[in-house]
């Protein structure tokens, strides 16, 4: 009879404690955003990125005046010239989406496994794009002045605008497309420091990212007005490339609502990123636009595209029908995005200006864009895949490696500043025993402090641990 009572009772608790949980959960949908939940891999927008790498290629192949056909473009392409000048607009569809998808790989990942993942993806066909397109300048097609100290410092990735920068002796990129790695690069070191920064003020949440995604909008939206574009002048703009930064904070703003559910506040910041990134967009394309194909683009068709960028994302994104893509192809094309953008510039370059004498025109682009899907491949299956996760290995190894001997230091320091001597790789002295797994370490002076004895003697974790008293 007793026993029957004891369950009734803990029956009714549970029952209660369940009641409690389903309102409660219930009052907190009702009064904020919804709860995280897991998202799916956006297809189609490995499909966008394909698309946003193919508009840049025609921009540089028919739209851009610089290529020889052995006459001018705009003559061997009267109507398709027009079009490709619109090619540029492959650049912010794709940081978009990157302000996006590179975001989501940040959440829930240490700081080594990001910048495994980051490096292991961009190193390896980046290298081999400067192997090839440096010599190829060097010694046969001499599209920009090259010495070799160019190609070595081009190989550290941020080398030319570093240290060409603060040596003064102007190392250029071998690839002028390059440029753009250089934004997503810092873009990367952002995205790292700003987490650290956040940690630190206990505000690594949503609400933390989009005060920081609406400070960095209005930032760069006052350094656009008061400097102009190009706005590299500065420091802190150069970090803070206010150029794109509605792009990438729009992409990311677009992750949170997507993860964690819409505000106002969260929707209201993802409308400003929209304007600033149409507005600065719009500013900048129609000048570049002018000087590299001699077509003068209106700046309102420039502000509409990014509208539609933005529309096409958040329509993959947020619609299930759409989002729930799976494609395998699509899969496929967001594969070749990158070693098609690194490979199609002094390449395909040099092999118009070498066969258009001898070759109709729209063969040729055929051959060249069919040649350069079959290149990336190649180099997809044969060079990023194995070497890239063999990189993100090591990357992701060594930095756990220094982060475990900085935490070990600190360790040591904590305990000399506790007044105890490490001897060897073992602490040494009466043993500690402690009820919980901090335990209470007694210096001399008898304070009270709290350490982690697996940290402070990593290297005899299966030993019993002394501690002697210095001296």
């Amino acid at each position: 009879m007793a026993g029957t009572t004891v369950n009734s009772t803990r029956t009714a608790a549970a029952a209660g404690t369940e009641s409690g949980i389903h309102v409660a959960a219930q009052a907190s949908s009702a009064a904020g955003p919804q709860a995280p939940k897991k998202l799916p891999r956006w297809a189609l927008l490995d499909g966008l990125r394909l698309v946003a790498a193919l508009l840049v290629v025609l921009y540089h192949y028919v739209g851009s005046h610089k290529t020889n056909w052995d006459e001018p473009a705009a003559e061997a392409w009267p109507l398709l010239h027009k079009f490709a000048a619109l090619g540029n607009l492959g650049v912010p569809l794709f940081f978009i989406i990157s302000g996006l998808v590179v975001f989501r790989s940040l959440e829930g990942r240490s700081t080594a496994r990001f910048a495994g993942s980051r490096i292991g993806r961009i190193a390896p066909a980046f290298w081999l794009s400067v192997l090839i397109a440096g010599p190829l300048q060097l010694f046969f097609f001499d599209y920009k002045s090259l010495e070799w100290a160019d190609i070595l410092w081009n190989m550290t990735l941020g080398g030319p605008p570093i240290f060409g920068e603060l040596s003064g002796q102007g190392f250029s990129w071998v690839d002028t497309v390059y440029w753009t790695l250089w934004i997503e690069a810092r873009f990367y070191i952002m995205l790292v420091v700003a987490r650290w920064v956040l940690r630190w003020m206990k505000l690594d949440r949503p609400e933390g990212w989009t005060a920081l995604c609406g400070g960095w909008i209005v930032f760069s939206a006052w350094t656009i007005h008061e400097h102009g574009i190009p706005e590299l002048q500065s420091w802190v703009s150069w970090f803070a490339f206010p150029t794109y930064a509605g792009l990438f904070a729009g992409g990311m703003l677009i992750h949170v609502i997507a993860k964690h559910g819409f505000t106002w506040v969260r929707g209201g910041v993802l409308a400003a990123a929209i304007a600033q990134a149409s507005w600065a967009t719009a500013l900048d394309l129609t000048v570049r636009t002018s000087s590299v194909t001699d077509v003068d683009v209106p700046a309102f068709v420039y502000a509409v595209a990014v509208l539609v960028f933005f529309a096409m994302v958040l329509a993959i994104v947020m619609t299930p029908a759409l989002s729930r893509v799976r494609w395998s192809w699509l899969t496929t094309a967001g594969a070749l995005t990158f070693p098609v953008y690194l490979l199609h510039g002094i390449l395909g370059r040099f092999a118009i200006e070498s066969l258009a004498p001898w070759m109709p025109a729209g063969l040729l682009l055929t051959l060249l864009l069919s040649a350069l899907l079959g290149a990336a491949w190649l180099v997809n299956k044969f060079v990023e895949q194995p070497l890239g996760s063999r990189l993100t290995g090591w990357v992701e190894h060594g930095l756990d490696a220094l982060s475990d001997v900085v935490t070990a230091r600190r360790s040591r320091l904590l305990m000399r500043h506790l007044g105890l001597t490490v001897q060897g790789s073992s602490v040494q002295g009466s043993p500690v025993t402690a009820p919980s797994p901090t335990p209470v370490l007694e210096s001399r002076d008898g304070a009270a402090h709290t350490a982690e004895v697996a940290v402070v003697a990593e290297a005899t974790p299966a030993t019993a641990q002394k501690v002697t008293p210095t001296a």
